[in-house]
């Protein structure tokens, strides 16, 4: 609209300087639910939580962990194409940075107090299971149902029938099938037993570890891949609202061709994009925008108060020329200077001379 050019740099860190005031609001606002300890206004029947963690790659090339938690509210739809059905999590919101878990855990307690998780009348999560995410339930929602993501399990199963019978041979699809239909539609610890079957008569199998590793990891959460149950209570088994969350929050805008970050970037880039994907940009932008004025007031208040150092005044006293050039330049001859005057013609003379009108 003013005809002003900027550039890349300037609209980069015009971003970076937005973002930060947007991320300091977020541990603000996280101090004052740990102080005060509010009531939250929401009040869900059934709350979903979903978190994940996907990578980002920061300038040098190493890439480091964003973790996303995902919540919303189930809702039972049903499916005239299947003829069942169908359980899905609507009214997504998300809350993403790129934190040691334990700090994750915490400032996650922002988007936590919003949803209402404290008012549920039932929290489920499906997750894969991953320790920090399970400490992440530990922390919010001890009293949660925690459920293996059902393709997760699935990939362990298939990590014990690509060792025993080969990756890609039929054998193998055709066992595969048959226990992911067992594994939804009958008890765990049937699935369970099969599986222990199989390793007992591969003992001496040169991947009897990878086998052995794969059943304690799902022997560990049995509790958790009751799938036929989960199903009865019409309760969602897989984590798709999570998993797009990543390509939502952060890879849509922060994974694009050669892309690089600085580490100090990106948890004001993901402050400013959760805004836009959880709908509330149009409330807070206002109050990003006036802390971000308020901030620049002050630096300068501050600048003004410190005051500006003085350069010292340049007279002939102060400054020291060289003699011998002051000798050269002096010429014998007496200065001759001309007397210079408007011309008779001139337009000042006439009264033409433009004058300027407000």
């Amino acid at each position: 609209m003013w005809g002003i050019s900027l550039s890349k740099g300037s609209i980069q860190n015009g971003t970076n300087r937005y973002g930060q005031v947007a991320h300091q609001m977020i541990e603000e606002e996280v101090s004052r639910l740990e102080r005060e300890a509010p009531k939250s206004q929401e009040v869900p029947n059934q709350l979903v939580i979903t978190v994940d963690g996907a990578f980002v790659r920061l300038i040098g090339g190493e890439w480091k962990e964003v973790k996303t938690a995902t919540f919303g509210e189930i809702n039972e739809k049903w499916s005239q194409k299947r003829g069942k059905v169908e359980i899905k999590s609507e009214t997504l919101s998300y809350f993403s940075q790129l934190a040691p878990a334990e700090t994750f855990n915490r400032q996650a307690l922002y988007k936590w107090h919003q949803r209402g998780g404290e008012n549920a009348g039932e929290i489920i999560s499906v997750n894969d299971g991953a320790l920090w995410i399970q400490g992440f339930l530990d922390y919010h929602a001890p009293q949660a149902v925690r459920i293996l993501d059902f393709p997760h399990a699935l990939s362990y199963m298939a990590t014990i029938g690509k060792a025993v019978y080969g990756e890609g041979t039929a054998t193998f699809k055709k066992w595969f099938r048959q226990m992911a239909k067992q594994l939804k539609n009958k008890p765990p610890d049937r699935t369970l037993s099969t599986l222990k079957l199989i390793q007992r008569n591969h003992l001496g199998h040169p991947q009897i570890g990878e086998i052995e590793q794969a059943i304690r990891y799902l022997e560990k959460r049995e509790e958790m891949i009751d799938y036929p149950h989960f199903q009865q209570r019409n309760l969602p088994i897989g984590s798709g609202s999570g998993e797009s969350a990543h390509k939502i929050v952060m890879q849509r805008r922060m994974k694009q061709a050669g892309m690089q970050w600085k580490e100090e970037h990106v948890n004001p880039m993901l402050a400013l994009r959760t805004m836009i994907c959880n709908r509330r940009w149009q409330l807070l932008w206002p109050q990003i925008h006036q802390r971000q004025r308020e901030l620049a007031f002050q630096e300068k208040a501050k600048y003004y108060k410190q005051g500006v150092e003085i350069q010292p005044e340049i007279s002939f006293r102060t400054v020291k020329v060289d003699a011998d050039l002051v000798k050269d330049s002096i010429s014998s001859q007496p200065i001759q200077t001309k007397k210079v005057t408007a011309k008779e013609d001139h337009p000042w003379r006439n009264g033409y001379w433009p004058v300027r009108y407000r």
